[in-house]
């Protein structure tokens, strides 16, 4: 997200498009000092129906936490129905595995400063789904209260052996002397496992920092022995 002039000398903030010559802007949603974007990604809604896929978005608008779904000719807003927060990442994960995985469709995870999005009376839970129609708790929210979610990513532990891929979400847990700790946990659509712990996190992952950063899967050998 930023501030940018497009090909009309009209001002555009936090998001703009390329078409292979010029940069342009994309609708008029965001236009307040207060809107600041984060992440975007694609998303199917309905998975193998008819509708097309859409560009996604997240961030915090007039102060409240964001996402915003664009069709290619107008924003609307799938904002997490609380007041205040902000929504780092996006991921797309499937619980059942990649096509032609089982009968679940594909859901869109925001993480970030938010608190619960109300279908379960439990603390702030930092972890949502939208499943199409509305926002659902993922299980209880992050197992490390009050760790708020800061990015997250896909991984299959066991590469092409039959265990489907996860969630993975890092998350800040505390600070301790100016310390920020971390930890990293798994959710498999039933519970969540923690994997590992970062006892002093790089700036860039703070959550009061300049960027969030970014959890990402790697596979150092490619197609090697070697798993992702």
């Amino acid at each position: 997200g930023g501030i940018a002039v497009d090909r009309d000398s009209r001002l555009t903030r936090q998001i703009a498009r390329f078409d292979g010559t010029s940069w342009d802007h994309v609708g008029d949603r965001f236009n307040s000092q207060n809107d600041r974007l984060f992440d975007m990604i694609v998303f199917d809604e309905d998975g193998p129906g008819p509708a097309p896929e859409a560009l996604y978005v997240c961030g915090r608008s007039d102060l409240a936490p964001l996402v915003a779904r664009w069709d290619g000719s107008a924003w609307t807003d799938l904002s997490i129905p609380i007041e205040s927060g902000e929504v780092f990442d996006l991921e797309v994960w499937d619980s059942d595995g990649p096509a032609p995985g089982g009968p679940a469709l594909p859901r869109l995870f925001a993480c970030g400063p938010f608190t619960d999005v109300g279908v379960q009376p439990t603390p702030p839970s930092y972890i949502a789904s939208w499943n199409g129609a509305s926002w659902q708790d993922v299980g209880l929210g992050l197992p490390n209260h009050p760790g708020i979610g800061l990015a997250m990513t896909i991984f299959d532990s066991d590469g092409p052996s039959p265990n489907n891929p996860a969630l993975v979400v890092v998350s800040e847990v505390n600070e301790v002397d100016s310390r920020f700790t971390a930890d990293i946990t798994l959710w498999n659509g039933q519970a969540w496992t923690k994997l590992h712990s970062i006892e002093s996190m790089p700036p860039a992952f703070q959550s009061g920092g300049p960027s969030n950063g970014r959890a990402w899967t790697h596979d150092e050998d490619g197609p090697g022995p070697l798993l992702p």
